[in-house]
């Protein structure tokens, strides 16, 4: 789908006491909606992922990037709940579940930003 994909770690030993999978769920569920995100997006030169992990404060900081089609304001309290989606194909619990994983499991929060039309920032904290 010619998009990027940029990881960055700055620190060179990070560990989170976690199921592996449950990690896996949420890095899957944040970086499938960031590719599903240029399916909507301004046509662009440069499709963008970018991931990157670091320390601030004594937690791990998670950051998903896109500069894909951004998500409308509107949408932005709404992306958490149970069976919202604005996909066809959609259930709308990917992103309920990926906040439960981060919350409930990995004892951290998520937080996201988002512009129309340039792109949408997911930041976990653990």
């Amino acid at each position: 789908k010619n998009i990027s994909v940029i990881v960055a770690q700055d620190t060179q030993n990070i560990l989170i006491f976690a199921s592996k999978v449950k990690v896996y769920q949420v890095f899957i569920n944040l970086i499938t909606n960031a590719i599903d995100s240029f399916e909507h997006a301004p046509e662009r030169e440069k499709k963008n992922i970018s991931i990157s992990v670091t320390s601030e404060s004594g937690q791990i900081v998670i950051v998903v990037n896109d500069n894909g089609a951004g998500i409308p304001k509107e949408n932005l309290n709404r992306i958490f709940v149970r069976s919202f989606t604005t996909k066809k194909t959609g259930l709308g619990i990917g992103l309920m579940h990926t906040k439960q994983l981060v919350q409930r499991d990995l004892l951290g929060k998520i937080k996201v930003r988002s512009e129309i039309g340039v792109g949408t920032e997911f930041k976990i904290y653990i």
